[in-house]
């Protein structure tokens, strides 16, 4: 079975962005994101990234903990490449609880 949703606590998923410009001779490769903290705020946190199809970056696979809490997250690429410092879009990821 397969499955387009991102569950909290899942273990295993992996998380791929596309840049839309090449990553190529990059030195560093992340995915930054917040999650929500459960009171109303945000927690910010980094992924380190691989380079994947010359314009993806991945996180290979989570570990326990890496989503969690639940609800709606914010996910973008970082990258330092040759030309300069670079930010990808921020894209909405929904982490939904083990029941919806």
């Amino acid at each position: 079975m397969t499955t387009n949703k991102v569950y909290e606590n899942d273990i295993g998923t992996e998380i791929k962005l596309n840049a839309g410009t090449s990553l190529a001779g990059h030195t560093v490769l992340e995915i930054h994101y917040l999650k929500p903290d459960g009171a109303g705020g945000w927690v910010e946190g980094i992924w380190t990234a691989t380079d994947v199809e010359t314009t993806k970056a991945q996180f290979i696979t989570t570990a326990s903990g890496d989503l969690s809490p639940n609800g709606n997250w914010k996910v973008k690429i970082y990258a330092d490449l040759p030309s300069g410092t670079w930010w990808g879009e921020t894209v909405e990821m929904k982490v939904y609880d083990k029941w919806s």
